[in-house]
């Protein structure tokens, strides 16, 4: 077999590859979409479909008049804003200081830094939310 048929079998086993995870990605947000506009009686209905019968967008204002939604968007703007810029000012100076500044121990500082941002968030969740806790 060929370089050329080599390359186009494995460009059609990416796409089928590809596909798959479109459809095991995109049915899950069809059906969230599909059942956020539907009535009760029709979501909990025994034989469920993934069309509504009826598309019914009240719940979206329903949803939004029952929580305090706008005040969660302004919290979660704020929040986002101050963390972003705290980080932007902390990133710039370290690097300033980093890169013009001599010290002892800069490159191990340097190395320690970078062990840091390696440490995947997931894993020092928990040991924050206890030490948070206390």
């Amino acid at each position: 077999m060929g370089i050329s048929a080599q390359k186009t079998i494995n460009h059609v086993l990416g796409y089928i590859g590809m596909a798959i995870l479109v459809i095991i990605i995109g049915v899950p947000l069809l059906w969230l979409v599909s059942g956020s506009m539907k009535t009760n009686p029709e979501f909990y209905t025994a034989t469920p479909s993934l069309i509504p019968e009826r598309i019914h967008l009240d719940n979206f204002y329903k949803a939004w008049n029952q929580a305090s939604f706008g005040s969660y968007y302004i919290n979660s703007i704020v929040t986002t804003l101050i963390g972003a810029s705290a980080e932007i000012i902390m990133a710039v100076t370290t690097a300033y200081a980093l890169v013009f500044v001599r010290f002892p121990f800069r490159n191990f500082v340097f190395v320690m830094l970078l062990v840091a941002l390696m440490v995947p968030e997931q894993v020092v969740i928990l040991p924050n939310f206890l030490t948070i806790a206390d």
